[in-house]
């Protein structure tokens, strides 16, 4: 081989051209390897050792569509025939059950309370709606929950004292008769399903209360929520230290956190004779609340129907500073600023709609025994139904009150 000038070439030059010649050919070739089908060059290339032929590392499965979560999966829960608690609360673990794989899945749901029980009733048959509706208004996504076993589970209160002449008749009772499910509370006693019906234990309520009951009372009455609106869980160690009860012991609560819901927590002292304890009481508080729920646009001022908002009931875990408004309180005001669908309605987002407005013309109507006269006055200031206002009667000057009974009416007296 010759340069261009016609020398030929040395050794070292010829040895330097055919190295690079090669290694431009082979990144050439690599290259037309990755572009021709989409592949990515591995990192640990394979070796041929002693003249043996290299070993194929491992590569990785390929995969174009990722597992999905465990808990996607959703789960099984089965329902007993038949189950028997302590304490008025029917928690959900205690009238079905679930197998170790779907665990995690039913966790939160366990300690859901899905019934209470009462001394006088204290046995009870709870159908699979009930529980499919509880699971619902608590934020469970029903679609991956698959139920199995009986359709209902005959549930028993173990501490309950009914005469022995009545309870057989009670528990055929309560085994014919099914739970009544409402839209507001689904957790309704026994005694509830027959309006008007006698007690057929004739027992007086227990006066036996349990240190779990005791608690759950307190945080109602701080809280100012109803006892069958609350769901409380607590730590599965306290379970032993819950089940005490008076008259044997006499406890003494003083709350450390119980300021709203979510984390609770009491000091509990506990005597016994001469004895007594201390120890710390934590739990986790929820609370079921109706709401009216706004269902499509609404602008400011304008009226609410009945189309506009619709009833929910929700599982909370803390409880608003303001106060809410069902779907009777808010039908017939107005809007204090626009609404978005999904809104909560709470008070501040509602005006009452003006029966009259400043310089409005108003018909009086003033009534004195048989006698009723009218008058047209004009307002001097802008109010709702109800509500007293200052007119005028534009003949005399004269200025008065009067309560404003509709749209331009309005009446006399106190």
């Amino acid at each position: 081989m010759y340069y261009g000038n016609g020398r030929p070439l040395t050794k070292k030059q010829l040895v330097r051209l055919s190295l690079g010649l090669t290694i431009l050919a082979w990144a050439t070739q690599t290259l037309f390897a990755q572009w021709g089908y989409g592949a990515e060059v591995a990192t640990n290339t394979p070796i041929e050792i002693s003249g043996q032929p290299a070993a194929s590392p491992a590569m990785p499965a390929e995969r174009f569509i990722s597992p999905r979560p465990f808990l996607a999966d959703g789960g099984t829960l089965e329902l007993r025939a038949e189950a028997t608690t302590f304490g008025p609360e029917v928690r959900l673990k205690q009238v079905a059950r679930w197998s170790n794989r779907d665990a995690a899945f039913f966790e939160q749901s366990g300690e859901l309370v899905i019934a209470r029980l009462d001394a006088r009733g204290p046995y009870r048959v709870i159908e699979i709606e009930h529980i499919r509706k509880a699971l619902a208004d608590a934020g469970v996504n029903i679609g991956l929950v698959k139920f199995a076993g009986p359709m209902s589970c005959s549930v028993n209160r173990s501490d309950a004292k009914p005469d022995t002449d009545g309870a057989l008749a009670k528990w055929i009772d309560a085994s014919e008769q099914k739970v009544v499910i409402t839209d507001r509370d689904p957790v309704v006693t026994a005694a509830s399903t027959k309006a008007g019906s006698a007690d057929v234990t004739g027992s007086e309520p227990s006066s036996v209360r349990t240190l779990r009951e005791i608690v759950v009372q307190d945080l109602s009455a701080r809280l100012n929520v109803p006892v069958d609106q609350l769901q409380v869980v607590f730590n599965p160690k306290d379970e032993r230290l819950l089940n005490l009860c008076e008259p044997q012991f006499k406890f003494n609560l003083e709350p450390q956190r119980v300021r709203n819901l979510g984390e609770v927590s009491w000091t509990v002292t506990m005597a016994a004779g001469d004895k007594s304890q201390r120890a710390i009481l934590a739990a986790n508080a929820r609370a079921w609340q109706t709401a009216a729920v706004v269902t499509r646009p609404i602008s400011a001022r304008a009226p609410i129907s009945a189309a506009d908002v619709q009833e929910q009931r929700t599982l909370v875990d803390r409880l608003s500073e303001e106060p809410l408004v069902r779907s009777d309180q808010a039908i017939g005001q107005q809007a204090a600023r626009d609404l978005k669908p999904g809104m909560v309605l709470t008070g501040r987002m509602l005006e009452s709609v003006p029966m009259a407005k400043h310089g409005q013309l108003v018909t009086v109507t003033s009534t004195h025994g048989a006698v009723r006269l009218k008058t047209v006055v004009r307002a001097m200031e802008t109010g709702s139904k109800g509500q007293r206002i200052r007119v005028k009667n534009d003949t005399t000057n004269e200025q008065f009150d009067v309560i404003l009974t509709g749209p331009q009416e309005a009446s006399m007296g106190t």
